[in-house]
Formats: C-alpha cells, sequence, structure tokens
C-alpha cells in the first residue's frame, strides 16, 4: 500500500522513471557493445548485431529484476 510519503509502490506497476532509467542503461551498453565490436573486428554489420543483442538482453534481465524486486 502507498502510505502517501513519496515511498515507491512495491507490489504496484513500475514506474516510468525506472522503465526509461533501464531502457537508457540498455541503449548505452548496447552502443559501447557495438563500438567495442567495431574496434576490435572492423565489420559495421556484426557490430550492430552484438550491439542490438547486447540491449536486447540487457532489457530483458532488468525486466526480471524489476519485476521480482516487489516480491
Amino acid at each position: 500500500m502507498d502510505d502517501h510519503n513519496g515511498a515507491p509502490q512495491t507490489t504496484g506497476p513500475v514506474s516510468p522513471e525506472v522503465i526509461q532509467g533501464v531502457n537508457m542503461i540498455a541503449f548505452s551498453l548496447g552502443v559501447i557493445a557495438g563500438c567495442v565490436t567495431k574496434k576490435i573486428i572492423g565489420d559495421t554489420i556484426v557490430a550492430f548485431s552484438v550491439g542490438v543483442c547486447v540491449a536486447a538482453v540487457t532489457l530483458i534481465v532488468a525486466t526480471l529484476i524489476v519485476r521480482r524486486g516487489g516480491r
């Protein structure tokens, strides 16, 4: 229950700020992974694929963590 003192709810929906933060982190990690892959391998398509995969895995893991956090 929300006791109206600014504390976040632990059983309700996830706040938009948390979702935005998770998206920013996933995007940043994807970009970093893509840049590192581009430097190592030199292939743009492979680097893009690695970046997308890292971002997707980060989003999935973060979603699972956020959902289990309320339990």
